[in-house]
């Protein structure tokens, strides 16, 4: 449920002209900036560290894409710390 700004009556989210008042609705859909595709290499190279600052300097512009940036730099630390785990497991010196 969204309300019209104007009068306060309640309102669907499809609703462009309340029904009340006939005031034209403001567009909600929230507008997402485009992002460089080279933002994906700072939670590569850096991990957690790197996806956490991927977000937070991106959570502003594109919110969509600064939490995959975050779960990527989360995922891939944790896939590297399994690898380096069983190498040395497997491979003693």
């Amino acid at each position: 449920m969204k309300f019209c700004p104007n009068c306060g009556s309640k309102l669907d989210f499809e609703v462009k002209i309340c029904p009340v008042c006939k005031f034209e609705q403001p567009e909600w859909a929230e507008k997402e900036e485009k992002v460089s595709k080279l933002w994906w290499f700072v939670p590569f190279f850096l991990g957690v560290l790197g996806g956490f600052a991927a977000w937070s300097i991106n959570k502003e512009r594109n919110e969509k894409l600064a939490n995959r940036l975050l779960i990527f730099g989360i995922v891939w630390s944790i896939i590297w710390g399994i690898v380096y785990f069983f190498l040395k497991i497997l491979l003693p010196p």
